[in-house]
């Protein structure tokens, strides 16, 4: 029989402090009567906004990207594929109390190029939470994307407005895309992930067994790492898939080489002299850990296991180097590059084990326009390491 043991200090309520009790949730109360009796109007966001939305920011999430003026600038205006999406709640005292956004993303769907959106950064003022305005500012968005004719807006849920986004706004739960992992160095992967060290004996034991099993890539082709993707014949790079990132190169230059807050690097690979395929791959450095995340891995319709191969040899490397215990990559469940991959020795994690945080792991798709094709997460050929930022 389990005996649960409270700390001493935690002592029976007196009349007294159950009568405190009372009165503050009264005081709470009579605060949400107040706040709840202020209309707030909905409406899309201005270039006034900036300070307001900074702010609110601020006070929802404490400092970070999302604080920096040159990130709001570089995320909601700078995007070649268009400005920003962003619905927000307004007081009547002229104060910005919640946000929903949503960033435009080029795409080739069925053979044709299009713009999708994927729905990011909604926040609420907490003292103006449980009214709507969540779905009310998402809603705004997708009024205004039907306008400009966007019929897909994906989103990677947090558990706060999965519920929101399912029940609410229509989107459809896809599924969770695969989390393939390349252990570089499992006794460090292991430390990072809080085992002990008593283990550790065993632990090395089987990182020899597991690096006699798994695949290790080859470079059979020239790799070649570049500052950007000017002068890269991108468009050889246009995938056979039904759902794929179009390869823009304005667009994957303000998402990979103009984005101020974050680095990665570019790796080409090269077959006869003719872009075969590249990975664009970044390191995620908490203070203590590092680990490696393949953000977008493009390949030439003609490119086979040589070019990943010599793509992962090199990004292995480069990871090594920089004491990466581990290389990350999600995937749609059956794709061309989860096949590739997983014969470069990446594993798939099954979604059990995975440790999710906040985030449900989940893909959802919400079509704006009812007339526009369905899709499913087997129709998309995408690597998913955009939406860190995205």
């Amino acid at each position: 029989m389990t005996t649960l043991r409270f700390p001493l200090q935690i002592k029976p309520w007196s009349h007294e402090s159950s009568g405190r009790c009372i009165e503050e949730i009264r005081t709470y109360a009579v605060r949400d009567r107040i706040v709840s009796a202020r209309p707030a109007f909905v409406r899309s966001w201005t270039e006034q906004d900036e300070t307001a939305l900074l702010d609110l920011h601020r006070l929802v999430s404490g400092e970070g990207d999302l604080c920096n003026p040159e990130f709001f600038d570089w995320q909601y205006r700078q995007n070649p594929a268009g400005r920003a999406f962003i619905g927000v709640a307004q007081e009547a005292g002229g104060m910005i109390v919640a946000q929903s956004a949503a960033i435009p993303v080029p795409f080739r769907i069925l053979g044709k190029r299009t713009i999708v959106s994927f729905a990011l950064n909604s926040l609420t003022h907490p003292d103006y939470r449980r009214q709507g305005l969540f779905s009310r500012c998402a809603m705004k968005v997708f009024e205004d994307q039907i306008a400009r004719k966007i019929a897909y807006t994906f989103s990677f849920p947090t558990l706060y407005s999965y519920m929101g986004r399912t029940h609410r706004m229509e989107f459809r739960d896809f599924g969770m895309p695969n989390l393939l992992v390349k252990l570089h160095d499992p006794e460090a992967f292991l430390a990072d992930r809080g085992v002990s060290q008593e283990w550790f004996p065993l632990v090395t034991v089987g990182g020899w067994v597991l690096k006699a099993i798994q695949k290790e890539p080859h470079r059979s082709q020239d790799v070649e790492e570049v500052d950007s993707f000017h002068g890269l014949s991108v468009e050889k790079l246009a995938e056979p898939g039904k759902v794929v990132l179009d390869p823009d190169i304005r667009w994957l230059n303000w998402r990979y080489v103009a984005n101020p807050r974050r680095r990665y690097r570019i790796a080409v690979a090269r077959k006869s002299r003719e872009i075969a395929g590249l990975v664009v791959y970044g390191i995620q450095n908490s203070g203590l850990h590092k680990w490696g995340i393949i953000m977008d891995l493009m390949l030439s319709p003609e490119a086979g296991i040589e070019t990943v191969e010599s793509l992962m040899y090199h990004e292995f490397a480069a990871k090594v180097e920089e004491g990466c215990s581990v290389t990350l990559c999600l995937t749609s469940p059956g794709s061309r590059k989860e096949r590739l991959l997983r014969r470069c020795g990446f594993w798939t994690v099954p979604k059990r084990m995975r440790s999710r945080g906040i985030s449900t792991g989940a893909l959802l798709c919400r079509k704006n326009i009812p007339s526009a094709p369905d899709l499913r997460l087997d129709d998309m050929d995408v690597a998913f390491g955009m939406h860190d930022v995205l």
